[in-house]
């Protein structure tokens, strides 16, 4: 976990700049996945109705203990490396939207809080 959170550090030393709407995407994508990631440690598993296509419709594709950190890390270093402007904004707007879909399709499903 120390060399993940290494590479982050080092991947978003760069020089781009982050505008209080990319700061607020990437606060909004976190949380859902949070969220998300609670939703799957609660599900129960003999349902298999998981709404993350990465986890799985059991949650069993990859562990939720792996899932969190490694989207988090990932997602914060894409939108880094994508200049500032529309392009980041549209990365940044479409997986924040793919995460409220999925969360609200687990609390739809009878998973949520």
């Amino acid at each position: 976990m120390t060399r993940a959170l290494l590479i982050f550090l080092f991947a978003c030393s760069g020089p781009r700049k982050w505008t209080k709407l990319d700061v607020g995407l990437e606060v909004g994508f976190a949380g859902m996945t949070v969220v998300d990631t609670w939703q799957s440690y609660h599900l129960d598993s003999h349902e298999c109705a998981e709404a993350n296509p990465i986890l799985g419709p059991c949650g069993d594709r990859i562990p939720y203990q792996v899932y969190l950190p490694t989207v988090l890390i990932l997602h914060a270093v894409i939108s880094h490396v994508i200049p500032n402007g529309r392009y980041r904004t549209l990365f940044q707007a479409l997986t924040l939207g793919f995460e409220t879909g999925v969360v609200y399709g687990n609390y739809v499903l009878g998973y949520g809080p």
